[in-house]
């Protein structure tokens, strides 16, 4: 094997080698990263619980009977604006094909 076959073997082998570790290095950041993430998630979902059970956000006002009024209206427009399609029973062939109607 000529000196620079063995040199191209060798730095071949240390960029495989080298990839490696980045690798693995790169997973576990990512890794501890996460997990970092979901204990703050954790947290804040648990700080948000304890404000609703404790009494928190005292500082919402109740909805305005002029806001639940226009809220019913638009509830019942859309139940108006509903449109139910009835359902058709299509006849078949005794293959299991769908009859065909002829169209004049």
């Amino acid at each position: 094997m000529s000196p620079e076959m063995l040199l191209l073997t060798v730095l071949g082998g240390v960029n495989i080698l080298l990839l490696l570790v980045i690798a693995y290095l790169g997973g576990r950041s990512i890794e501890i990263a996460v997990e970092e993430l979901d204990s703050r998630l954790a947290e804040a979902l648990q700080s948000l619980v304890n404000e609703f059970t404790q009494g928190g956000f005292e500082g919402i006002e109740p909805p305005n009977p002029i806001q639940i009024a226009i809220s019913q209206l638009i509830g019942a427009w859309a139940d108006q604006q509903k449109q139910i399609i009835p359902a058709q029973v299509l006849p078949r062939e005794d293959n299991g094909q769908f009859k065909s109607e002829k169209v004049d």
